[in-house]
C-alpha cells in the first residue's frame, strides 16, 4: 500500500483529495489542525499538523516515518487561504501571516518529507511533490496582492525543486485550479467584509469603486466553480502519472486564463483583466 501526505484535509479540497486517494488503494496521512476534523475511512490516518508550526510539523514527521519504514510515497501541500484588500491598507502582520501558511508551508514539508520521498522512489514508482497553487500563480487581479506572492512565489520554488530533483526520479508539479466550490469561498467572503472595513474613509475613490466591482465576480464565482472531487481526481491522476506535467490547469475559467495569458500580447492581457477587475 503506498503512502501519502495531505495537508488541509479537514474541508474542500484537501478532504476530497484525502477520501479519493483512500478509495483508490493508498493510505493516506491526512493532516489537519484539528486531528477529528480529518475525513473518515478505513485507509485515512488523522495527523494532528499545523503547517505553520515547525515543531508541528517534525511531530508528524516522527509519527509517519515509522509507519511508513521511511518511505513516503507523494506530498500533496494543499492548506492554504486567502487574503483580499488593497496593498496600501493590508497590514505587513497580516501578510506575513499568509506567507507563513501558502508559502512557507508547503516549503517546511517538501524540505522534511523530501528524504522519505526519495526513499521511496524506485524504478516502478517516481515520488511526487504535488502543491496546490492557483490560476493566480500565473495570471494576478488586483486587491489579492499578497495572496498573489504568495502563489507566484510557490510556483517559482516548485519550478527550481523540479530541476533538482529531476536526477532523483522525483516529480514535481503544481495544480493550478480556477474557481472551486469550498469553504473557501466563504473565507473570501469574509476576507473581503474585512477589507472593506480596513479601508479608511479618505481612500481614493477609484480604489472602493474597483474593490466593490471585484467583490461582486469573486462572490458569484462560488456558484460558477468546479467540484471539489474534479480537482481530486486531476491531483490522483497527476500523483499516479509516471511524468505528470509541472503545472496542472484544472477548470475552464482557469485554462481559458491560461491560455489567454500566453497567446495575448500582454497590453492585451491586462486591458481585458482591468476592464473587469478594475
Amino acid at each position: 500500500m503506498k503512502s501519502i501526505l495531505i495537508t488541509g484535509t479537514s474541508s474542500g479540497i484537501g478532504r476530497a483529495t484525502a477520501l479519493t486517494f483512500a478509495e483508490h488503494g493508498f493510505r493516506v496521512f491526512a493532516g489537519a489542525r484539528k486531528s477529528d476534523q480529518a475525513p473518515v475511512h478505513p485507509n485515512i490516518v488523522p495527523i494532528l499538523l499545523d503547517v505553520t508550526d515547525h515543531h508541528s510539523i517534525e511531530e508528524a514527521y516522527q509519527e509517519i516515518y515509522p509507519r511508513t519504514k521511511g518511505q513516503l510515497h507523494a506530498l500533496v501541500n494543499n492548506a492554504g487561504t486567502n487574503l483580499n484588500g488593497a496593498f496600501e491598507y493590508t497590514s505587513l502582520e497580516d501578510a506575513k501571516a499568509l506567507f507563513d501558511l501558502n508559502y512557507w508551508g508547503p516549503v517546511q514539508l517538501s524540505t522534511t518529507f523530501l528524504p522519505l520521498i526519495r526513499n521511496a522512489t524506485s524504478a516502478s514508482w517516481s515520488g511526487k511533490i504535488l502543491t496546490i497553487g492557483s490560476i493566480g500563480s500565473v495570471a494576478a487581479v488586483p486587491w489579492m496582492a499578497h495572496y498573489h506572492g504568495t502563489k507566484f512565489g510557490i510556483l517559482g520554488t516548485m519550478e527550481a525543486l523540479r530541476h533538482e530533483t529531476h536526477s532523483l526520479g522525483i516529480k514535481v508539479s503544481v495544480v493550478l485550479p480556477g474557481g472551486v466550490k469550498t469553504n473557501f469561498q466563504e473565507k473570501t467572503a469574509i476576507s473581503l467584509d474585512r477589507a472593506r472595513k480596513m479601508m479608511p474613509t479618505d481612500a481614493p475613490p477609484s480604489y472602493r469603486k474597483s474593490f466593490d466591482k471585484f467583490a461582486r465576480i469573486i462572490e458569484a464565482s462560488s456558484e460558477r466553480g468546479s467540484d471539489p472531487e474534479l480537482i481530486a481526481r486531476t491531483i490522483l491522476k497527476t500523483v499516479n502519472s509516471e511524468n505528470p506535467r509541472f503545472k496542472v490547469v484544472v477548470g475552464a475559467d482557469a485554462r481559458l486564463i491560461h491560455a489567454l495569458k500566453r497567446c495575448l500580447p500582454e497590453s492585451a492581457f491586462l486591458a481585458i483583466y482591468r476592464k473587469l477587475f478594475a
